[in-house]
């Protein structure tokens, strides 16, 4: 069901409640409805309804794990996973909950177990089968495995070509285990069309256009560079490796850090917002237009960039100039003072995009 049926569900499960204030099925109505738009904080209330005056029913305890799992809260959502479990051990769909719960505790073979189960009971369900193709070889997998994964999500779409979830599987395959950012946009798109006000959907189409656009990549360089890096974390002799030189790291580390918050990240979030217009263009208007500063965004492409580059190069200019003609700040010699004050920002830069994706993520739905 699309995002446009599910406000229907919506606003058809609030006429409902205006005629029967206490109907069970309303609230539940209502509660699908605002959980499958990504409305999740909005559908805690009907939830929590729901649960106190059924606290038996398996279906709400379901519902509760969905919310959960959406609001990146997997213990609470693996505890009403077992619940519904316990009352009705037949239903795939609540396996399903579980083995998503299973993940988002990081417990990778339960997870597996539980969708192993959940297609024992509904082999043909398309959503269950994608499920299962996700979470069994969920971390990034090698180009061979990522093309048989893409072949059987294919196979899915041949049943249900309405997919979006589906298609947005196909499209992160494509995009970070195949490196084809080309055919990873056309399957995001397809999602989006599908599925417009699915906020992630929209992110991934969006993110896989810009990592197109060569300015946008420079700047985004030092962020590859570290995603790599920690893709080598994960290796047990590297992180051996790093223990012996603690205070070197420490020092490659947060000096990179420091420059990267004092040179790149406003130069990216600069860049981001300027061509924010051009983005939702080729994007064929998916996603929310800014009302802020919309006629300075109507300017042509180069008129922008060329004031977005003066503007920084006379930034960088202060800088240097900075360095080159003050020896302290407050007592501090200069560039120890603005290697620390770049890596302050840094540190508060990292701390509040933390916050803003938890944040979305507390009122998104599950996808």
């Amino acid at each position: 069901m699309q995002s446009g049926q599910w406000a229907r569900v919506e606003a058809t499960a609030r006429d409902w409640l205006e005629i029967e204030p206490a109907s069970e099925e309303a609230i539940a109505f209502l509660f699908w409805g605002l959980h499958f738009q990504g409305r999740s904080r909005e559908a805690a209330k009907p939830l929590h309804r729901w649960l106190g005056m059924c606290p038996q029913a398996e279906e709400a305890h379901n519902a509760a794990a969905w919310h959960y799992i959406s609001s990146n809260e997997p213990q609470k959502a693996r505890k009403h996973a077992r619940l519904a479990i316990e009352q009705a051990p037949e239903f795939a769909t609540y396996w399903q909950a579980l083995a998503w719960a299973e993940h988002g505790c990081r417990r990778k073979k339960q997870a597996c177990e539980a969708i192993r189960k959940a297609r024992e009971f509904q082999p043909n369900n398309p959503d269950i089968a994608a499920d299962s193709i996700q979470l069994i070889g969920r971390d990034e997998p090698p180009p061979k495995v990522a093309r048989q994964q893409i072949t059987q999500l294919q196979e899915i779409l041949a049943v249900d070509p309405e997919n979006a979830r589906v298609h947005n599987d196909i499209g992160r395959l494509q995009f970070d285990a195949l490196r084809k950012p080309r055919e990873a946009e056309a399957s995001f798109r397809e999602a989006a069309r599908i599925e417009p006000r699915n906020r992630w959907y929209r992110n991934n189409l969006f993110l896989t256009i810009r990592s197109r656009d060569p300015i946008y990549a420079f700047l985004r360089l030092p962020l590859t560079v570290a995603a790599t890096m920690s893709g080598l974390l994960t290796r047990w002799y590297f992180l051996l490796l790093c223990i012996f030189f603690i205070p070197v790291l420490l020092y490659l580390i947060l000096v990179p850090l420091a420059l990267y918050g004092l040179w790149f990240y406003p130069l990216q979030k600069t860049y981001e917002w300027m061509t924010m217009r051009d983005l939702e263009a080729r994007a064929a208007g998916l996603g929310k237009r800014s009302i802020s500063w919309r006629r300075f965004r109507a300017w042509p492409f180069l008129a922008r960039f060329a004031l977005f580059f003066s503007v920084w190069t006379l930034f960088w200019a202060g800088i240097l100039a900075l360095l080159r003609n003050v020896e302290t700040i407050a007592g501090i010699p200069t560039m120890p003072a603005v290697i620390g004050a770049a890596l302050l920002v840094s540190l508060c830069v990292a701390v509040v995009e933390a916050l803003h994706r938890h944040h979305l993520n507390k009122q998104s739905g599950s996808t």
